[in-house]
């Protein structure tokens, strides 16, 4: 996730806004998936810190633990945060399931 935001601090000095059209306005797998979160760096925040505290209380040391740092340095629109919705769930269901089967 911490890529994410070096993605959209390379997007905005191309002068690229949150309202580009590449950007998609639901949530998806595959193509775009990536670009969704551009604008929705709060969240992937506070997933990542989340997922930090995860693996710490299981015992695992993860290299990266900074993730007060990552929104440094970009602009509040780009840090907005988000609720996963029953469809965004079904699909991570519906992938996970997939990849279950292989």
């Amino acid at each position: 996730m911490p890529r994410v935001f070096a993605l959209v601090k390379a997007a905005i000095q191309r002068g690229e806004t949150t309202t580009d059209r590449r950007n998609p306005p639901a949530y998806t797998l595959g193509t775009g998936h990536v670009r969704f979160f551009y604008m929705r760096l709060g969240y992937l925040a506070k997933r990542q810190a989340s997922l930090v505290a995860e693996m710490q209380a299981r015992g695992y040391a993860p290299q990266f633990t900074a993730t007060h740092e990552l929104p440094i340095g970009i602009p509040p629109e780009w840090c907005c945060d988000w609720e996963p919705s029953d469809e965004a769930m079904a699909i991570n269901r519906a992938r996970i399931a997939e990849r279950l089967r292989k």
